[in-house]
């Protein structure tokens, strides 16, 4: 059927069924009607009603509250507001009105209510509907029937890739509420219920997603009543699109008056009177202020609604591949990483698997403009893909890989050249989540001569470089900005070198690193004489068995900006050389750069922190290794704002 003639079927019948309930008010004099509003008759007062539901899935709990506001001695109206709690920060709230009708002299309730859903899911994402529902309630036969409208659309729940012959391909899954209806018909148990009401319910469900095939499904439960103010459902249910489920289900229905709360003498005796076993079956009137049975969720997508896109273009490389010729396809991969960047197509991404032994290219490995190379060391930050092991290239006493402009190095174990990664006069770069070891000279060598670059180096182990495991420099009239984040840096000379002249400047932000086994430097922060200027913050360092832990050889405008770095270990600590500019500054906390200080020193031999003759070193908010620090280790300590320094290490 269609969903819009289905729709304005069930708007027509609520209309309807609320038109009838005002022809009866008005069928009789209002003394016979018995009009009230907000003091509902004694057998009909508001229910509380949390409930608990577990089963094959896992458990929710909700709190439903009936609340009657308007009415006659035959007809109530009602509010209906539900909170439903659920698994994984799940959560769902109901916010309905209702109207009933004791007809044909007690014989039939009639029943119809209008409700806004909304339900924030396992997969984080908030659903929305409306919906309408319309009951008949007699003695021995039950009907029931609820519709679900949305009205917000589906929702991407989820991003997944895999690898295609020629592409990275994006799965991004989605979830929606459905459009559909519930329906049931019950019948009183004879016998069984003289003793413990009881129904039995079959029914059904049908939703419809917008797309792939529908739901439909089936349920039976059985509603006992042990005593008047508890039910019990055992419920089974199975659909088109996952196994049977079986549900126990526990409802308490607390009633309050509100009028007549205060005037209970005893509120123990009418609790126990309320819920004490009460042989046989409930007369229809009781029945108005049942709860509404309806779905306790709104129903969201049920199996994967998932849509294929390509996320990159891939030319993969696998120096195993011993299948004949190739075209850089996943079944036919090239076998050197140079035939994979020279050949690389759209997007330029290159993907290199571990294969089989060392990369060693014929001539050190140059990349072109915006080639993305990739090693299988690094899942790429791709949901659903793997690393498998780093792809080690083998530089063969040449620099390992030279870099054009804009390119990303990531996955890889980049080791045995002279430098491992060089980079001249790059328009940017953004080397991460590589091994880069043993070369001659500098781990990554990035030089700018003219123009701005953007580099970012984040996440690599890089080790057991000769001079610099990070060496920045820029000269001339250039400028670079320098994003130095989560590295783990040990061996070499030097850990981290910055170095601005001649006009040149470089900002950077260092952060989050691991330094350690410097045998001069594990930062070394230079600027040159000249009109050069460099500007560092620095955080959250870890900086370890090294000669100097930071040393500033600064003749250049500087801004230098350190808090939360751990410097333990070394000979020197924060070590600032000589500077008479008045745009010299040094903030380790307390200072015009709005350093909050918290750096700590632990087992620094001579020196805590220096700085030149005439400049001030603004460093308070500091652990200086001791609650009470040893002077004599700081240099010029009349050129030392150290105090007031903390008593205990923050770190």
């Amino acid at each position: 059927m269609n969903i819009v003639i289905l729709f304005n079927k069930i708007i027509s019948i609520v209309i309807a069924l609320m038109l009838l309930i005002f022809l009866d008010v008005n069928t009789s004099s209002a003394a016979s009607k018995d009009f009230w509003f907000f003091d509902p008759p004694k057998e009909w007062p508001a229910q509380v009603m949390p409930g608990l539901r577990a089963g094959t899935e896992k458990p929710k709990t909700y709190i439903d509250n009936l609340i009657p506001f308007v009415g006659t001695k035959d007809i109530i109206v009602f509010a209906d507001v539900k909170a439903v709690i659920g698994p994984e920060g799940s959560n769902e709230q109901n916010v309905g009105i209702g109207a009933r009708d004791l007809l044909f002299d007690e014989k039939l309730i009639l029943g119809g209510n209008f409700f806004y859903d909304t339900r924030y899911t396992e997969n984080k994402a908030r659903h929305h509907q409306l919906a309408f529902g319309l009951e008949g309630l007699t003695k021995w036969v039950d009907l029931r029937s609820n519709f679900y409208f949305p009205v917000s659309g589906r929702q991407k729940v989820n991003v997944a890739y895999d690898f295609r012959e020629r592409s990275l391909a994006e799965l991004d899954s989605y979830e929606e509420p459905l459009t559909g209806l519930d329906y049931e018909a019950g019948v009183l148990i004879p016998c069984l219920s003289d003793y413990c009401e009881t129904r039995f319910f079959m029914g059904g469900y049908n939703y419809f997603p917008s797309v792939s095939r529908g739901l439909n499904g089936i349920k039976a439960r059985v509603e006992l009543r042990p005593v008047k103010g508890v039910t019990l459902n055992l419920e089974l249910k199975n659909d088109n699109y996952s196994n049977a489920n079986f549900y126990v289900e526990g409802i308490m229905s607390v009633p309050l008056d509100e009028v007549n709360l205060f005037k209970i003498k005893n509120p123990l005796t009418e609790f126990c009177r309320y819920f004490s076993y009460k042989k046989g079956i409930r007369p229809l009137r009781e029945r108005m202020v049942d709860r509404i049975v309806r779905d306790i969720d709104v129903v969201a997508k049920p199996a994967p609604d998932v849509t294929e896109s390509k996320a990159h273009e891939l030319t993969y490389v696998d120096n195993s591949y011993t299948g004949g010729s190739s075209d850089g396809t996943l079944s036919h991969p090239y076998t050197t990483i140079t035939d994979g960047v020279s050949n690389a197509t759209g997007d330029k991404w290159v993907y290199v698997k571990k294969g089989s032994g060392n990369y060693i290219e014929a001539a050190h490995l140059e990349l072109e403009d915006n080639v993305v190379l990739w090693g299988s060391g690094y899942n790429g930050g791709f949901n659903g893909i793997s690393a498998s092991g780093y792809p080690v290239i083998d530089g063969n006493t040449a620099d390992v890989i030279t870099l054009a402009n804009n390119n990303t190095v990531m996955g890889l174990q980049i080791q045995n050249g002279s430098d491992g990664i060089y980079g001249l006069d790059i328009t940017g770069a953004d080397i991460k989540y590589n091994k880069i070891l043993n070369n001659s000279n500098d781990g990554v060598n990035l030089l700018i001569t003219s123009g701005s670059s953007n580099l970012t180096i984040s996440n690599n182990e890089i080790s057991s470089n000769t001079n610099y495991n990070i060496y920045v420099k820029t000269t001339a009239s250039a400028s670079a900005t320098a994003n130095i984040l989560n590295n783990t840096i040990t061996g070499s000379a030097t850990g981290i070198n910055l170095l601005s002249t001649s006009s040149s400047n470089i900002t950077s932000t260092i952060a989050y690193n691991n330094i350690s086994g410097a045998t001069s430097y594990g930062m070394l922060l230079a600027g040159q004489a000249g009109s050069n200027s460099l500007n560092v913050t620095a955080y959250y360092n870890t900086i370890n068995d090294c000669n100097y832990a930071v040393r500033g050889a600064l003749l250049a405008v500087t801004r230098i900006s350190m808090w939360r770095n751990i410097a333990s270990d070394c000979t020197y600590g924060f070590h600032f050389g000589t500077n008479t500019s008045s745009n010299y500054i040094i903030d380790l906390g307390g200072g015009p750069l709005g350093s909050e200080g918290y750096n700590s020193c632990r087992n620094i031999t001579t020196y805590n922190a220096a700085t030149a003759s005439g400049k001030t070193l603004y460093a308070m908010n500091n652990w200086w290794g001791a609650a009470s620090p040893d002077t004599n280790k700081f240099l010029q300590i009349s050129s030392i704002r150290y105090t007031p320094y903390l008593l205990s290490d923050p770190n």
